[in-house]
C-alpha cells in the first residue's frame, strides 16, 4: 500500500518523465543485480571463474548461434527468432506500459525510434541472460 501511494505521488508530480526515469533505474538495478549474482555464484564455485568457463564451454554454452533445423533441439537460432517475435509482439504491441510510452512520444518518428531501440536492448538482455 505504501509503495503504491508513493508511486502515485511521484507519478502525479513528475508525470511521464518520472515514469521513464523509474523504468531506467529499475532496468539498471535488474542488470546490475544479475551481474552481481553471477559474480557471487562464480566466486563460490569450486575452481571459480576458470571452472565456470571450462564447464560452460564443455556444455556448448558459448556457442552463440545454432542454425540447425532439428526440432528436437530447444535452443536454436530459429526457436529464438520465432519465440522472440511472438513474445515481443505481445509485449510491444499490446502491453499497457509499452503503448503508454508510444502515446507519450512527441511524434510518430520518436515512438518508432523508441520501439526499435527497445528491440536492441531486449536482444542484448536476452543474450546476457542466455
Amino acid at each position: 500500500m505504501t509503495v503504491a501511494a508513493i508511486t502515485v505521488f511521484y507519478t502525479f508530480l513528475g508525470g511521464m518523465k518520472a515514469v521513464i526515469w523509474t523504468d531506467v533505474i529499475q532496468f539498471s538495478v535488474y542488470i546490475l543485480g544479475a551481474l552481481v549474482a553471477l559474480a557471487i555464484l562464480a566466486a563460490k564455485l569450486p575452481g571459480g571463474w576458470p571452472a565456470l568457463i571450462q564447464s560452460a564451454d564443455a556444455a556448448g554454452k558459448f556457442r552463440l548461434l545454432d542454425f540447425s533445423f532439428d526440432l528436437t533441439r530447444p535452443y536454436t537460432f530459429w526457436a529464438g527468432l520465432i519465440g522472440g517475435m511472438v513474445l515481443n509482439t505481445a509485449t510491444h504491441g499490446a502491453d499497457q506500459m509499452m503503448v503508454q510510452r508510444y502515446l507519450s512520444a512527441r511524434s510518430q518518428r520518436q515512438a518508432a525510434t523508441a520501439l526499435v531501440a527497445s528491440g536492441f536492448v531486449i536482444v542484448t538482455q536476452f543474450a546476457l541472460f542466455s
